[in-house]
């Protein structure tokens, strides 16, 4: 029957990565996939699928998450304000290269530039990458969720508290700035943009609300690696001052509001429909035994196993969203990596920079190597500069084990409460009887 199980398993991966790899979406895919498996698995003997009842569990814990709460807000705080005329004055006061300094706030307070997205090829993919790696992004916020849950299931000093996001968000500061001047110095050195003529509502914005809109783009995720505000504390912050500024700006909100909401909640949706059939695949997948095809990686240790994870995500991550690789793969591989030594927030860097996800929408092959050579700098970067030390559950284990004491029976000799001579000659009354004494 195991042996049925692990065939089972691998055709379920096999097919689930197929889907994803042609871009279906990630969703359905993984929904499909625990279907079909538990499906397989029922008529070849090696799962029931009442088993999948379990499953409510796991939905109610989603659902109760405080950290995944923080997405929605989060994208709702930086959809409105990139909607803002302030955001949009300051972004056009910015000539050239200089541009991607509001991308990067954007992104940094969870929002995302619709207008240069749409356009597939090289820009493209860099503000993917950068939306990607700015702290209170959607992703990382996600990202740090799948890790404080690898983390609980690993004995460690952090399976009681769990993982913090700020340190995960804190990890990608100095990463996400050295891509955006990687992305600045491409463009200044690649075809100059063609700047669009000054709006009148740019011209008769002052700049000091320009400046102000961009203030609040970085006091979001300020507040959250400060741990001054929590997560949920934060976009919801976000999107009080969003409103602010549209009303500063005399915005005709009103009638833009509706766009933004579905926008929003679009873009909140697809995470947490992503890790709903996420939990149903890995229910089914590890319940028919495809917890065995990993044997392989414990046969790696410390630097080998982290090379050989980054090559895997950089391979599947040219076809595949990195949102859908870190959904499947941080489950089964992150409690392997964190047990090799490998700290959190290294792990979740690793899942941002390793996917070469846009590799295929440069046009060219300078512009591929760029962006290659922009996650590589950043990920080596990460690692010359980590931000927590590496996870070690043996050692720890061993420093956090209590001491033992005179209880239940035994004695320890710092225990003399009990000897009436309060352990004042200790050695006389305890010593053993010697010959002609």
């Amino acid at each position: 029957m195991e042996g049925e199980g692990g065939i089972v398993a691998l055709l379920m991966m096999a097919l689930v990565l197929a889907g994803l790899a042609v871009r279906l979406p990630a969703p359905l895919v993984l929904a499909g996939g625990a279907l079909l498996g538990a499906l397989a698995g029922q008529i070849t003997g090696v799962y029931n699928v009442i088993l999948l009842g379990d499953l409510a569990s796991s939905v109610e814990a989603i659902l109760d998450n405080e950290i995944l709460v923080a997405i929605p807000l989060l994208v709702l705080s930086g959809t409105l304000l990139g909607d803002t005329r302030a955001f949009f004055a300051f972004r056009q006061r910015l000539k050239g290269p200089f541009a991607v300094g509001a991308d990067l706030l954007l992104a940094m307070a969870g929002g995302e530039n619709r207008r240069d997205k749409n356009q597939n090829g090289f820009r493209a993919a860099f503000l993917d990458l950068i939306e990607r790696a700015a702290p209170a992004s959607a992703f990382l916020i996600l990202l740090a969720d799948l890790i404080d849950t690898a983390v609980l299931a690993t004995d460690g000093p952090s399976s009681d508290s769990g993982f913090d996001p700020s340190l995960l968000l804190m990890q990608m500061a100095l990463p996400s700035l050295l891509i955006a001047l990687f992305f600045g110095l491409a463009r200044l050195l690649g075809k100059k943009d063609q700047q669009p003529a000054p709006e009148a509502s740019v011209e008769s914005t002052p700049s000091w609300l320009g400046l102000l809109a961009a203030l609040c783009a970085l006091l979001i995720p300020g507040l959250i690696v400060l741990r001054i505000a929590s997560p949920v504390e934060a976009g919801a912050l976000g999107v009080g001052m969003a409103l602010l500024l549209k009303k500063l700006g005399r915005d005709a909100w009103r009638n833009q509001l509706g766009q933004a909401l579905d926008h929003a909640l679009i873009r909140a949706a697809i995470p947490f429909a992503t890790l709903l059939a996420g939990a149903a695949f890995h229910l089914v997948f590890l319940g028919i035994g495809g917890g065995a095809w990993l044997d392989g990686f414990y046969l790696l240790s410390g630097p080998s196993l982290l090379f050989a994870c980054v090559l895997l995500l950089a391979f599947l991550g040219i076809l595949i969203e990195p949102l859908a690789l870190a959904v499947l793969l941080v489950p089964l591989l992150g409690p392997l990596l964190l047990e090799g030594g490998v700290s959190p927030s290294l792990l979740g860097a690793v899942f941002v920079l390793a996917p070469l996800s846009g590799l295929l929408a440069c046009q060219t092959v300078p512009k591929a190597a760029s962006l290659a050579l922009a996650q590589s700098a950043a990920l080596l970067l990460v690692v010359l500069v980590p931000l927590s030390l590496p996870f070690d559950p043996a050692s720890s284990a061993m420093e956090i084990a209590p001491e033992p004491v005179g209880e239940e029976g035994g004695f320890s000799p710092e225990d003399t409460t009990d000897s009436p001579y309060e352990g004042k000659n200790e050695n006389e009354v305890y010593a053993p009887s010697r010959d002609g004494e």
